[in-house]
């Protein structure tokens, strides 16, 4: 099986191995064996609204927190960022 993540206009999609798909109304997203506590990690760091931070520093960290708590989590890590035009 597989998890995707998809952007379209600016609308990110989760699309499973069956190719049905979700959106969530949050906007968080996180896939792969680490996902759960990736998404988590997300949230919390989220919720530091008085902190500002760009989405590729609050994505890396959360990958570390992940790789920290899940064996399977590791390895370099490639953040891609899409801006909406």
């Amino acid at each position: 099986g597989f998890d995707m993540l998809l952007c379209l206009n600016g609308t990110i999609y989760q699309i499973d191995d069956n190719f049905g798909w979700m959106k969530d109304d949050r906007g968080l997203y996180a896939i792969g064996s680490g996902g759960k506590i990736a998404l988590g990690a997300l949230a919390a760091l989220l919720a530091n609204e008085h902190e500002e931070r760009e989405a590729t520093a609050i994505a890396r960290r959360t990958m570390q927190i992940s790789a920290e708590y899940n064996i399977y989590t590791g390895g370099e890590t490639q953040i891609i960022t899409q801006k909406r035009k």
